[in-house]
């Protein structure tokens, strides 16, 4: 997010959901699918396969088993992904007091401090094993 020209994404903080579809041939009895993740999640990210949740990734290893969520056929995805107020405190920093979005009590110190990754980077792959 950090990386868009538009500053309302590049210094948003909050959650956004990635949404996709996929599809699955076949499904083996007692087979264990889980999707996995290569590259980073800033900073929590919850799965939910068809509408079901299936859990909630913060650290590594970046996997989830999805097993009783997928099926035959077409699958929906989706992944809601939230970051720290950090790059939104940064953002407002840059505007005038009345423009400004949040606030804090405890002044925060960003001055010369880069933005933190954000969203969802890299890729994920859909595991099957019977």
């Amino acid at each position: 997010w950090t990386q868009n020209a538009d500053s309302s994404i590049k210094y948003y903080s909050g959650t956004a959901i990635y949404t996709n579809k996929f599809s699955i041939g076949k499904l083996y009895k007692n087979a264990k699918i889980t999707i996995g993740f290569y590259g980073p999640i800033y900073n929590i990210a919850t799965i939910r396969i068809n509408g079901i949740d299936c859990g909630t990734l913060w650290t590594q290893p970046y996997s989830v088993d999805i097993s009783n969520a997928v099926k035959r056929g077409k699958n929906l995805i989706e992944i809601e992904v939230t970051n720290t107020w950090h790059n939104r405190l940064i953002g407002d920093s840059l505007l005038p007091k009345e423009q400004r979005i949040t606030w804090t009590t405890a002044p925060y110190r960003l001055k010369d401090k880069p933005l933190e990754p954000a969203g969802l980077l890299g890729k994920f792959i859909i595991i099957t094993k019977r």
